[in-house]
């Protein structure tokens, strides 16, 4: 194979058997159970549970995900999803196991092997404000804990970011990317009615909510692609994270727009009011606060640090949320329009073709409706 597998029924029996003989990393030889979990853009993941063993003891739940897309295709080697799963702290999401980055191994593709995240994907609309301020909360700690952490690797595929640079070039250097990409690859798409009509008022949305976005210090480790297929709500309402392959450094705003809001489409995006999401952005802000102050507390120190970017240290909560909220609004812009762009690529699907449909008429409202007062 070339850097993808057979998603059959004979592949699952191949990850069972070569499960069952210890040839697949990061699994101990036993005799397990398989799942097919899903498929994603890049990769299918499947779900290997041991049987109980003759001593009562048993490893934990694994889930590998091999590797269904060209390298080419994907955002980011699979080397450097795999550093920044090493990095994320096991309670707030799936962590690294074993990587295979070639397929010359036993399954015959690139995989990478992960702890196992148990619960269910909530529905877009089935979200409630207090399920946002708890993803929120395991977000600002995500960022809290993984501040002061090493650059994970390289950027994204169209992040416009470059290795070592320390301030983000801002929100409307990445849409200038987004369109150049589409143009490049996929002209057709951007003479789509339902993108063309759009183009002229969301370049000027972004006009107005890109200097807050410009010179924001970079976080070494944003999740990149926290939409809401990508969230696990575990016991307690709980919310944890899988599927880093969108992991690298970033503006921390980017992890609280991608949930949904207002501007929603497809399976991806939480239906969320303009109050949920400013509550959601509060409810972030005034947990990197408590955590800086805790963390400030425990050195010594009487230093209490703002949300990157956010505004200066001696910022109050509420301008904070602010500067955060429009941050986060043009991040939300450059998504929406790069998925409606890319469903409409896909608009041969049924499926695509409806969500390219609710992307455009929630984008539309989005952009004619009389904009908040942009942050000073």
């Amino acid at each position: 194979m070339t850097g993808s597998a057979d998603f059959s029924a004979d592949f699952a029996s191949r990850l069972e058997r070569e499960a069952r003989a210890g040839r697949v990393s990061g699994v101990e030889p036993a005799a397990v159970s398989v799942t097919r979990l899903g498929a994603g853009e890049s990769f299918t993941a499947w779900l290997l549970r041991a049987e109980e063993a003759a001593q009562g003891a048993r490893q934990p739940p694994r889930v590998v995900r091999v590797v269904r897309r060209p390298a080419e295709e994907r955002p980011r080697s699979l080397r450097g999803e795999y550093e920044a799963l090493s990095r994320v702290p096991p309670d707030l999401g799936s962590h690294g196991v074993a990587l295979e980055e070639d397929s010359d191994n036993a399954l015959g593709a690139p995989y990478v092997v992960t702890t196992y995240v148990p619960g269910r994907v909530v529905p877009g609309q089935e979200w409630t404000p207090r399920l946002a301020c708890a993803l929120a909360e395991q977000v600002a700690r995500l960022h809290h804990l993984l501040g002061g952490a090493q650059t994970a690797g390289e950027g994204t595929a169209g992040s416009r970011l470059q290795p070592g640079q320390a301030r983000h070039p801002g929100a409307l250097r990445e849409a200038e990317a987004v369109l150049g990409w589409w143009r490049s690859h996929h002209p057709d798409v951007l003479k789509e009615p339902r993108v063309s009509r759009l183009l002229a008022p969301w370049w000027r949305a972004l006009v107005t909510l890109d200097p807050v976005t410009v010179g924001v210090p970079l976080h070494p480790l944003i999740h990149g692609d926290l939409v809401v297929t990508n969230v696990v709500v575990g016991t307690g309402g709980i919310p944890r994270l899988i599927d880093w392959e969108w992991a690298g450094p970033g503006d921390p705003a980017k992890d609280l727009a991608l949930i949904g809001g207002e501007v929603t489409g497809g399976p991806w995006y939480a239906h969320l009011s303009r109050k949920a999401v400013t509550d959601m952005v509060s409810c972030y802000v005034a947990a990197r606060s408590r955590l800086a102050r805790s963390q400030a507390a425990d050195k010594g120190r009487n230093l209490v640090r703002d949300c990157e970017g956010a505004g200066g240290s001696g910022e109050k909560h509420d301008e904070q949320v602010r500067r955060l909220l429009a941050r986060r609004d043009a991040w939300e812009l450059v998504d929406r329009l790069s998925n409606l762009l890319y469903c409409l690529s896909r608009r041969g699907q049924e499926d695509y073709l409806r969500w390219a449909g609710q992307l455009a008429e929630s984008l539309g409202a989005r952009l004619t409706a009389p904009p908040d007062e942009p942050p000073g």
